[in-house]
């Protein structure tokens, strides 16, 4: 093993030490770039029952402007609300700029991923006289979201030299009702998918009407639906859904992506079982029997679609799940630790300010024209509706289960991509992980480093860049012709630094303290 001598600052990574932090799988950025309101489609909504031709809109998460990496792993997040508008749903939350999805989409992007969160489609009628009614428009509404999310994957590859991203690595996650979608772009494929002997009505047509909608892809038209971004591939490496359902299990098949699933075990609305999925509201009403997390993640074990199904994480995070997952890999089944017989909770990851939520409420239901006392009491009904199924509502309880739900899927997704740097408690053998990851893997130690660390990579390493907090360049050194080296640090100052490491198979970025 070679020892080199550098008279300028030099590289340093991290590897699975409690005091270094590591791409992707910990927040490794202290900041993030934001972007707000990027078009990605334009699509018929039917809010009003009147199709509109809607521009579609998505905020855009990025790691620093001083991130080195040019091809950065890609999350679109879809947030919940009940395909109805923020407020005019009964309800505090239902946009992409909820308290929980921002928060989310930032503490990805602290990680080193880029998130794209995108405002899908909105409009059905929970109001129908008649079960079948209710199921054939949601049905409608989860297809168009599914047909929207597409349309974003497609935009994110059309600008992915924009946004760095790496067009093969993208996850997809979505909230409640985003959970929906989510579960239902994984697994829906093609239109005979949703003709189902239970998507037929009664009148013997199917819920779904290509004719009217367009075809599942977004890439045919319809009388109320336009293809967007064509000539760019929709497919995905992995979902996970927080709360949500899949509306027909026998969707799932082999050979599909892997899932992971956090619900909650009370949640009112979607079970994390099977039964029926309730419209959130004041007068709640049955819509259309469903399967949860526990049975989606179970099936998942079943059809060998769980990459880190043989690895055996040691996290706290991982423990307290195997606490309550009848040993199901990929799954989370959240139990309240509050004191009391039984208590609702559909998303205790979320928070609003109950001021705000009100008087926003207000303004929302005076604007379509709501008289004044009805708009005040509407708007309270918003604020004691998202109470009802979430007690004890605070940012301090939500910030602590968002800690829970990405330190849960850190790992999972870092596997499920094959991300670079993360060999983990995987043995070999697990679904193929194992090897690719290796060769990507780059050790660095010790860390903090006083005298001198090494440097071991599964391929030959070719260059080390070196940058400080600032993203200025404080070294560049080529040239290597092996796989681990020494190097003696004596020229570097304290402190912590970013490094990027090249090796024969890609690059990984990592940070190490100096001391």
């Amino acid at each position: 093993m070679k020892k080199f001598y550098l008279l300028s600052l030099i590289v340093f990574a991290t590897w699975f030490s409690s005091m270094a932090q590591v791409r992707y799988l910990n927040e490794f950025f202290t900041s993030y770039q934001f972007s707000k309101d990027s078009v990605y489609a334009t699509n018929y909504e039917v809010l009003t029952g009147t199709p509109v031709a809607k521009s579609l809109k998505c905020d855009i998460y990025q790691p620093p402007s001083t991130d080195p990496e040019t091809k950065r792993p890609l999350i679109i997040l879809l947030h919940t609300g009940s395909f109805l508008p923020k407020y005019l749903n009964q309800g505090p939350t239902g946009f992409k700029d909820d308290s929980a999805t921002m928060e989310l989409a930032r503490g990805f992007a602290r990680r080193g991923y880029v998130v794209c969160v995108p405002a899908y489609r909105q409009g059905w009628n929970p109001a129908a006289s008649t079960q079948e009614a209710r199921a054939a428009s949601i049905m409608q509404a989860v297809y168009r979201g599914e047909q929207d999310a597409k349309a974003a994957v497609r935009y994110m590859r059309k600008n992915a030299s924009v946004y760095k991203i790496d067009t093969t690595k993208i996850a997809m996650g979505g909230q409640g009702t985003g959970g929906y979608i989510a579960l239902t772009y994984a697994y829906v494929h093609t239109n005979a998918e949703t003709r189902l002997s239970k998507f037929i009505g009664s009148n013997n047509l199917p819920f779904i009407d290509t004719a009217l909608l367009g075809d599942i892809d977004n890439v045919l038209p319809g009388i109320i639906s336009t293809p967007n971004n064509l000539g760019y591939k929709s497919d995905i490496n992995m979902i996970f859904n927080l709360g949500g359902a899949i509306g027909e299990i026998a969707w799932m098949n082999t050979g599909e992506i892997p899932v992971v699933g956090v619900h909650s075990y009370s949640d009112p609305f979607a079970p994390d079982t099977s039964g029926i999925v309730t419209v959130p509201g004041t007068t709640p009403q049955a819509v259309i029997p469903v399967d949860g997390s526990r049975n989606i993640c179970r099936k998942a074990v079943q059809l060998n679609l769980q990459p880190w199904k043989n690895c055996m994480f040691t996290d706290p995070y991982s423990t307290a799940a195997a606490v309550n997952n009848e040993g199901i890999s990929g799954y989370y089944r959240l139990r309240i630790p509050y004191p009391s017989p039984y208590i609702y909770q559909a998303a205790p990851w979320e928070w609003w300010d109950s001021a705000t939520t009100v008087g926003v409420a207000y303004l929302t239901y005076k604007a379509i024209g709501t008289p004044d006392t009805t708009a005040l009491k509407n708007a309270k009904t918003c604020h004691t509706n998202g109470l009802a199924t979430n007690q004890f509502m605070s940012k301090t309880k939500a910030m602590a289960y968002i800690d829970t739900i990405q330190n849960f899927l850190a790992p999972r997704i870092m596997v499920a991509l094959r991300l670079p740097g993360y060999l983990g408690p995987c043995p070999q053998g697990a679904v193929g992980v194992q090897t690719v990851m290796a060769e990507n893997a780059i050790e660095m130690y010790p860390n903090p480093a006083h005298r001198e660390f090494s440097i071991k990579a599964g391929s030959q390493i070719r260059e080390v860049v070196v940058l400080d907090l600032s993203g200025r360049v404080v070294a560049q050194v080529s040239g290597y012709s092996q796989s681990e080296i020494t190097i003696d640090r004596s020229a570097l100052n304290n402190g912590m630094y970013l490094v990027k490491v090249t090796t024969a198979n890609g690059s990984s970025v990592q940070r190490i303290v100096l001391n």
